[in-house]
């Protein structure tokens, strides 16, 4: 091998590999690894503040009209057998924690990409 067509390898190798180097760690603000025992952490009477410091950022906040004084906080996960889900943190009026709920991710339901919607 020539030594041009070496460094040319030597430097695409390179390139490829700190590619795969962006890890997202629970010390970012904005991206966290849920897993079962981050999710269980958050428990009734936390913050928002406190929820967003274990879960990082949100995936949706929705208020429905029918529970006014209830905002539902979402974040999509994967549970134990790799399945896509929702969990949601839901909030009484002074942004405390009521209760917490894990359900199946409807978009992956109907086959839809779940990574490229917001």
């Amino acid at each position: 091998m020539t030594m041009p067509r070496f460094f040319i390898l030597l430097s695409f190798a390179v390139l490829l590999g700190l590619q795969g180097c962006t890890v997202y760690t629970t010390t970012s603000p904005k991206y966290r690894v849920l897993t079962p025992p981050v999710l269980a952490s958050v428990v009734p009477g936390m913050s928002k503040p406190e929820v967003l410091l274990h879960l990082g950022e949100p995936w949706r906040e929705v208020t429905y009209a029918l529970k006014p004084t209830e905002t539902y906080v979402n974040w999509r996960c994967r549970d134990e057998w790799n399945r896509f889900m929702i969990f949601s943190a839901v909030f009484d009026q002074k942004w405390q924690v009521i209760r917490t709920e894990t359900w199946p991710d409807p978009e992956q339901a109907k086959g839809r990409s779940v990574l490229s919607r917001r």
